[in-house]
């Protein structure tokens, strides 16, 4: 009697111990699923500096924005001529996400530039590498081009027909004009630089073989 009493006691423990163990198993996968979430969450959020990208711009991020900025994610656009990887570039100090700026590499000439973006000027300040000076500057007016107040300055617009995307397009006759060396009349050809779809600089197109001389086509004088 005494045995069976004592194997009933020794039976009563064992299921004691093992509904412990169940319980503790059962609410260590109860909490690790909402760690694992946690961890990833972190993950996700954690921003992404110069110094992650293109570590040649960090000194140049740093004295625009310090670390209160986030690169985004790598997106591919592509123009007539090339195709470019983009990360935008927003704030981060304050969380409210505006827009600073684009890294843009062309994936053809493995250039990398970096475009500050003001909305208070509704201006761009382009950033190149230069290997012997720093950084070189140049600063436009988006305004130049009436597409700016249609789409602002996105990347998530296209024009129709398609045109370049980022740097100098190809080169276009202008209108029928008086050549004032007098001999008749000519077009002549110029370029626009192209920001985000945006044109913002003009330049004359020069003669191969005659560099001091602006390229031209005849045409009839109106």
């Amino acid at each position: 009697m005494i045995h069976n009493n004592l194997n009933y006691l020794k039976n009563e423990k064992i299921l004691f111990i093992f509904g412990i163990s169940i319980f503790t198993l059962s609410c260590s996968n109860e909490q690790n699923p909402s760690s694992s979430k946690e961890e990833i969450n972190l993950q996700n959020n954690t921003k992404r500096l110069a110094g992650d990208v293109y570590p040649e711009f960090s000194d140049l991020m740093d004295n625009l924005y310090g670390e209160d900025y986030d690169v985004g994610a790598d997106k591919s656009i592509s123009d007539e001529i090339d195709t470019f990887t983009v990360h935008e570039v927003n704030l981060a100090k304050d969380g409210s996400g505006n827009l600073v700026g684009y890294f843009v590499k062309n994936q053809t000439t493995g250039d990398v530039i970096y475009t500050a973006y003001n909305s208070s000027t509704d201006t761009a300040d382009i950033y190149e590498l230069a290997p012997t000076s720093g950084y070189i500057k140049n600063t436009y007016d988006l305004t130049n081009d009436p597409n700016y107040a249609i789409h602002g300055f996105s990347t998530s617009w296209e024009p129709k027909p398609k045109r370049r995307f980022w740097g100098w397009g190809t080169s276009n006759p202008g209108p029928c004009v008086d050549d004032p060396s007098g001999e008749g009349c000519v077009r002549y050809y110029t370029q626009t630089y192209y920001a985000a779809w945006i044109g913002v600089d003009h330049r004359d197109v020069m003669r191969l073989d005659k560099p001091d001389q602006r390229l031209t086509s005849p045409c009839d004088c109106p």
